[in-house]
């Protein structure tokens, strides 16, 4: 009995500590794990205009959890054109809007209009809902080699892959 006592002592911390992702995802709690965020990324950055943003899915902030868009919804991206206009294809509905961007980093994203389609399911409306609104609330986005994040008010960091 006081062997498996012992063993317990010592094997409760280390499972606790397990579950707090220290071991599952090399320390980084900051840093979304999902496999769709995994890709080859380039030493040069990407320019945020003139460059497709193909969506891959969000990273909570607050509780450290991240989502992948599912497979079978229709490829969701963004394009900041030059002139100042942000165009972005969802899973059901186009959004065309205006945006700034100070000290290269701050993100405002606003009159942000959409076309009004009616989605094929639920899970197709929850992700255009939810990529519609993160998209409204934007306020800073980084740029590391062809990753976009973009981080809303909300602690929603929506993660996008470059596509030359």
């Amino acid at each position: 009995m006081k062997k498996t006592n012992i063993i317990l002592f010592f094997l409760i911390p280390i499972v606790i500590y397990a579950c707090d992702n220290q071991i599952f995802n090399n320390g980084n709690k900051d840093t979304p794990q999902e496999a769709c965020f995994n890709f080859d990324n380039d030493t040069i950055n990407f320019p945020l205009e003139n460059t497709k943003w193909i969506f891959l899915g969000y990273f909570k902030t607050d509780n450290h959890k991240s989502e992948c868009k599912p497979q079978g919804i229709r490829e969701m991206y963004l394009e900041f054109r030059d002139n100042n206009k942000l165009y972005a294809q969802s899973s059901c509905n186009v959004f065309r809007g205006d945006y700034s961007v100070q000290d290269s980093v701050s993100l405002d994203i606003y009159d942000l209009g959409s076309t009004f389609k009616e989605c094929l399911n639920d899970t197709v409306m929850n992700w255009e809902f939810m990529y519609f609104e993160y998209l409204e609330g934007a306020i800073g986005y980084n740029i590391e080699g062809k990753k976009l994040t973009i981080s809303s008010e909300s602690n929603i960091n929506l993660i996008f892959k470059g596509k030359g």
